[in-house]
């Protein structure tokens, strides 16, 4: 599989990846999303992960010669993704899972960040969770309603992490070829987090461009368990922050920010960890933390909370998590 380039210069053009494994319930309504977006200058490419249902005959039924139907062994996620890019025809990717959906003019707001802000290689525009119940609530509008701007350039997108939370979703991302030819693609056998560990390297050297528009609608079909089992997932990131840290073309502001975070996520570990009942090695964890880095409030609560009985963590957690996603 060859990486081409675009070849009408003139014309901002984009690669749509979909995975899908066994997806044959709801992958319709994702690729009907793309297929009526307002802007037509795109591929859509479809990754089959080894379904075992009727994903495959579903997508080759839909008549549209935009639509690229390419089907693999079962890899998994970052594999599939992986396997979209390089069968991508244009510069500029984007990513939507076969359960969400995107709203008729997300790929004209990416389009429009692009011709903004030609020195940024990374795009992204707001999202909203769409819960069992069939509500959809916004999620990025709310985080960022502080910022004046409907959109702006970030050239320390960490930053916007720290202060505003968990901003941005795989769905609402577009980056340039180059992040990719640069940084390598997503983390094989990574089935949690593996967007975030391709995000956050993006973030330590390219500045974003961010639209508070929202254009893309993330489905969550279940609360507490499968969040929290992202805390304590092998987060390879974490193991390439030295790297990170020691390359010279990244700003000193993104390495201090990036320092922050991991240890922030070390923490998210710890308490999920006591949660489980794992205490003695959660312990050996939180030793090795650097509370300097963290919020006074968070790191006490945490040593406070091995004090506590796992069972009453578990369940404050997993009200936590149910109560977040009604609620915000």
């Amino acid at each position: 599989m060859s990486m081409k380039g675009n070849s009408d210069k003139s014309k901002i053009m984009f690669s749509v990846i979909i995975p899908a494994f066994n997806a044959e319930k709801f992958i319709k309504k994702a690729i009907y999303s793309v297929l009526g977006q307002s802007y037509d200058g795109f591929e859509l490419i479809v990754v089959d992960d080894g379904s075992g249902d009727g994903t495959g005959d579903l997508v080759k039924n839909i008549c549209d010669d935009r639509i690229t139907y390419f089907r693999q062994t079962n890899q998994g996620v970052s594999v599939a993704r992986n396997t979209g890019i390089q069968l991508a025809k244009h510069d500029y990717i984007c990513f939507l899972d076969s359960d969400d959906f995107w709203m008729h003019d997300h790929l004209e707001t990416m389009k429009y960040l692009i011709e903004k802000y030609r020195n940024c290689r990374m795009y992204l525009t707001g999202y909203s969770v769409c819960l069992r119940d069939g509500r959809v609530v916004p999620k990025s509008e709310k985080l960022l309603k502080s910022i004046n701007s409907n959109d702006f350039e970030c050239g320390n997108a960490f930053l916007i992490r720290q202060k505003y939370g968990y901003f941005m979703h795989i769905n609402s991302i577009c980056c340039h070829r180059e992040v990719f030819s640069r940084l390598g693609y997503f983390e094989p056998g990574v089935r949690n987090g593996e967007d975030d560990d391709m995000w956050y390297r993006a973030f330590a050297y390219y500045s974003v461009a961010i639209s508070k528009k929202t254009t893309s609608v993330y489905t969550r079909t279940n609360c507490g368990a499968t969040s929290r089992r992202k805390f304590y997932s092998d987060w390879v990131f974490i193991k390439r922050i030295p790297s990170i840290i020691d390359d010279p073309a990244v700003p000193q502001d993104r390495k201090d920010s990036l320092l922050q975070i991991a240890e922030l996520r070390k923490l998210s570990q710890v308490r999920s960890m006591i949660s489980e009942g794992w205490k003695k090695k959660a312990f050996e964890m939180f030793r090795k933390l650097d509370i300097r880095r963290l919020p006074k409030k968070k790191w006490c609560i945490t040593l406070v909370s091995f004090l506590i009985p796992s069972g009453i963590i578990s369940r404050l957690l997993s009200y936590r998590d149910k109560s977040y996603y009604a609620n915000n």
